[in-house]
């Protein structure tokens, strides 16, 4: 009975052994393994950094866009309303030049109607 104890015990510690060299081994890959995909991911990182760095520039880019498209519509209100204002102002004098004209009509019918109160009968000639 000795001896299956003794045999127990040294097939125990030899399944220990080997359990402990598997774990180590195990222990060793995952490790390596850690480290290689560490290195994978700092790979991934810097690329996606450089990518990130392109997006902010063009987000740069964008808001200088922007920043002009507002310049160039606060540019546009003002010439906008200055040609507003000059079209009120060439509203306002043809206006008044309806109003001479308005004027002008009125004194030839008046010309016209004097006229043939002076000569009754006949229209004058021109020049006449």
């Amino acid at each position: 009975m000795a001896q299956v104890w003794a045999t127990i015990a040294t097939l125990a510690t030899t399944l220990l052994t080997v359990v402990g060299l598997v774990v180590r081994t195990m222990k060793t890959e995952f490790s390596a393994l850690r480290a290689e995909m560490s290195g994978h991911f700092a790979a991934i990182d810097a690329r996606f950094s450089g990518v990130d760095a392109k997006f902010t520039a063009i987000d740069a880019k964008f808001d200088a866009m922007d920043a002009k498209f507002a310049a160039m519509d606060a540019k546009m209100n003002g010439l906008r309303g200055e040609m507003n204002a000059r079209f009120d102002t060439v509203d306002h004098r043809l206006s008044g030049l309806d109003r001479r004209m308005d004027k002008i009509e009125h004194l030839d019918r008046e010309v016209h109607a004097l006229t043939l109160k002076v000569f009754p009968g006949r229209p004058p000639a021109e020049g006449e």
